[in-house]
């Protein structure tokens, strides 16, 4: 799951609006110098204008009022996806969680999609189907961050609970990068079976057993480059395997093949020709036109793959500018930000701090005595006032300088929760 740690060539880091205060953004910050008194009150007005606080001590204690300037900024969307900045704190996946039964019982979603394998995850809706238990099946076919945390399960809690009740939550994985055991066990004989059921000859293809060969190691993550016979043979295959499902109609085989297919691409160029996002944005609007067509939808990932107006070059897109280009308006973005604390790296397993956040970004603005309550939320302003730019974010890429700024709120993302403090995780199995 880590975009930024496995492909750190093209990877994106948000550090909007302060985001130098989270993990994404361990860099240099983008502007050392303290903040002049002018543009302290200039800033303070602003906020005070424009942040609403929050005044429960816990995520799980906000009431539905004062959740209710979320809800009217969520508005009539049909896509509201909610970013993390990290995958590693307690309050992020808490309040994520408890946005996610508000926008369940009362706007109306009845539907998740998850940053975890696209196979993965609908192999175990069917397992629900016959009322199996999402979060006793999840280790080690969802993203380990949300299966296994204390925190990160108190979603998977809420999805089993609601499967009894009159409004069941929907659910299915985003993600075009397969790794999970069930991908593992099942996703070639999967294929194979449904070739055969279909009288198909690429059930004994001649290219089949290389495409399986390299399929393996790639749901493995191996990342070594086949031969190119072996290759060949891949890609092969798989064009004919996109002639049966994704003609005349795209068939959930047809995004399971190109989901492989664009994990070869990245993987085998290491990773010049990153596509993971652009397939991710491809399953999610899948989903939300097919599987959950009368639905709408909440989307849970990262924050960098939920921006939208964001990409590498015009070939390489994150998730959720490809998904902003399809729905537009329809497509809102939260993000979740933090003056400080510590969380839990997902990649190394260890507990870090919070950088200082820029003294110029909102989160260092909201870190003062003017205001004092544990979160607060703020949306993009309309109509925006002309000194909104002064509130200076940034966005980071590996290969790009520490000093590129720009204004996310309002532009990459649509309204923010800020958090005072952060707390790591607790991993529970």
């Amino acid at each position: 799951m880590n975009i930024y740690r496995l492909f750190s060539r093209f990877s994106v880091l948000v550090c909007a609006l302060g985001f130098t205060s989270l993990v994404a953004c361990m860099g240099t910050s983008s502007s050392t110098n303290a903040a002049t008194p002018s543009e302290s009150s200039a800033s303070k007005i602003l906020l005070q204008a424009n942040a609403v606080p929050i005044t429960a001590n816990q995520p799980a204690a906000i009431t539905d009022e004062q959740l209710q300037a979320f809800g009217n900024a969520v508005g009539n969307a049909r896509i509201a996806s909610l970013a993390e900045q990290t995958h590693g704190t307690q309050q992020e996946f808490e309040l994520k969680t408890r946005l996610v039964k508000y926008l369940h019982e009362q706007k109306g979603f009845d539907a998740i999609i998850i940053e975890s394998g696209f196979f993965d995850m609908g192999m175990l809706a069917k397992s629900m189907q016959g009322g199996a238990k999402l979060d006793e099946l999840a280790p080690g076919n969802v993203f380990y961050m949300y299966s296994r945390s204390r925190e990160g399960r108190q979603l998977l809690q809420y999805i089993d609970e609601t499967q009894s009740s009159a409004k069941p939550l929907a659910f299915a994985g985003m993600d075009s990068q397969h790794s999970g055991k069930l991908s593992q066990d099942q996703l070639l004989s999967g294929l194979r079976a449904d070739l055969l059921a279909r009288n198909s000859p690429l059930a004994h293809d001649a290219n089949w057993a290389d495409f399986a060969a390299v399929t393996s190691k790639l749901l493995k993550m191996q990342r070594d480059v086949p031969l190119t016979k072996q290759q060949n043979a891949f890609k092969a295959m798989a064009a004919s395997l996109r002639q049966t499902y994704c003609v005349p109609v795209r068939h959930w085989w047809c995004q399971v093949i190109k989901s492989v297919e664009s994990q070869a691409q990245t993987f085998w160029s290491d990773p010049a020709d990153y596509q993971r996002d652009n397939q991710m944005g491809d399953n999610i609007i899948w989903l939300a036109e097919h599987t959950f067509a009368a639905k709408k939808v909440i989307l849970w990932s990262h924050a960098v793959h939920a921006m939208h107006n964001y990409q590498i070059d015009a070939q390489h897109l994150y998730a959720g500018s490809i998904v902003k280009r399809h729905f537009g308006d329809d497509y809102f973005v939260l993000n979740l930000t933090a003056a400080g604390g510590r969380y839990l790296d997902d990649y190394t397993m260890e507990v870090r701090n919070l950088p200082t956040p820029d003294p110029h970004s909102l989160e260092a603005f909201l870190d003062t005595p003017d205001f004092a309550k544990p979160m607060y939320f703020v949306a993009t302003p309309k109509p925006l006032p002309s000194d909104w730019g002064r509130l200076k974010s940034q966005v980071m890429d590996f290969n790009m300088p520490p000093n590129t700024t720009r204004n996310g709120l309002g532009s990459q993302w649509d309204a923010q929760f800020h958090i005072q403090r952060v707390n790591p995780v607790t991993l529970t199995r």
